[in-house]
Order: structure tokens, then C-alpha cells, then sequence
């Protein structure tokens, strides 16, 4: 697949490329690392407003539509989608902390919004970047709280007390569900392996 080939060495070329037009506009534009954390903000509303009017009406396709697990949206690929979603909820969050100084009903609404989209995204690495993201943040805040003041750490408590609780819904979670169907399709796959070898 001669042309398949040329299209994914063409995308590796233009990371290089991407990542130094990134650095120009922002060096030449510092107001424009406040944009990308304010579009990275909007982007989390619009794509949790997209999942949840795709359920209402019925036409959510499935994260893994085979097994009618996870919300997907009315976006292409769940693994695209857990990619960008993991990339954009930590800064999101960061930057709510940041611009509301730390206040815990802001960064509650962030986080409750940017997590709810990683943990029923249902893709492992959704589930990793969630937890990874509430740790390093709260950890962060906590360090940070002693130069900048007790609403860090309420912040910390707020993003740790939603990992906390997305680890306590992990057995609940679609993401574990997809495991176990993932898992029981395996033994059944074994299941006949074992009665071919049989006959």
C-alpha cells in the first residue's frame, strides 16, 4: 500500500514542521499561550455538549460499537478522541485553577466536565490520562500551595477528591466493562481453538 505508506510518512514529516510554527507564533505572540488554554477550555464544552446530545438522542455511536461501550459523540475515532481529550483536560484544568485563583466551585465545574469525558470516553488511555492528570495536578497545587496560598490547596483537594472518586467507580466504569467483554470474547476464542485442535 504504496500510497498508505506516502500518507503516514507525509503526517511523521509534518510534526517537525507543526512544532516549530508553534514555537514562532508563540515566542512571536505571548498572548497566545492564554488563547490555546482558553480554546482548550472550549473545546472540553463543546465536546461534552456534543456526547451528551448525541445519548439524548440516540445517535452516539459507541466508542466500541460492537459492544455498545463508551461515549464517543458524534466524533471519528475513540483513539483520536482519547488522544486530544487527554492532551486538552490537563490544561483546561491548570488554566481554570490558575484564572480563577484557585477557587473550588470553578475547577469542581472543569473538572467534573473534562474528567466525566475522559472516564466515559471507556479507552484505557482516557482512564490513564484521568488518573495521571488528577495526581500530577493535585501534587502539583499541594507544592505550590505554599507559595501561593490555602485555594491551591483547596483546588488540589477538589481534582484529587474527582480522581479519587473516578478510581472508586473503576469496577462501574465503561471502560472496565469493555475489559470484561473484551476478556470474555477471548475465552470464548479459546474456547474454539481447543475444539479445533480436538477434532
Amino acid at each position: 500500500a504504496m500510497v498508505d505508506d506516502l500518507a503516514n510518512m507525509l503526517r511523521i514529516y509534518q510534526l517537525p514542521l507543526f512544532t516549530l510554527a508553534f514555537i514562532t507564533m508563540i515566542r512571536q505572540n505571548p498572548q497566545c499561550m492564554t488563547a490555546v488554554r482558553k480554546g482548550f477550555l472550549w473545546c472540553i464544552f463543546i465536546i461534552a455538549a456534543v456526547e451528551i446530545i448525541s445519548v439524548v438522542t440516540g445517535t452516539n455511536p459507541y466508542s466500541y460499537p460492537n459492544k455498545e461501550v463508551g461515549i464517543l459523540g458524534w466524533f471519528y475515532f475513540a483513539n483520536s478522541q482519547s488522544a486530544i481529550l487527554s492532551t486538552i483536560v490537563p490544561v483546561a484544568i491548570a488554566w481554570a485553577v490558575e484564572r480563577k485563583e484557585g477557587r473550588p466551585i470553578p475547577v469542581l465545574a472543569v473538572c467534573l466536565v473534562g474528567m466525566g469525558t475522559l472516564y466515559f470516553l471507556a479507552t484505557r488511555l482516557a482512564y490513564a490520562a484521568l488518573v495521571g492528570t488528577g495526581v500530577a495536578l493535585a501534587v502539583s497545587l499541594v507544592i505550590l500551595s505554599k507559595t501561593h496560598g490555602i485555594k491551591r490547596r483547596a483546588a488540589a483537594l477538589v481534582i484529587l477528591g474527582c480522581t479519587v472518586a473516578a478510581l472508586a467507580g473503576y469496577t462501574v466504569s465503561p471502560m472496565a466493562e469493555n475489559n470484561r467483554l473484551v476478556e470474555a470474547n477471548r475465552l470464548l476464542k479459546m474456547a474454539d481453538i481447543r475444539e479445533l485442535h480436538m477434532v
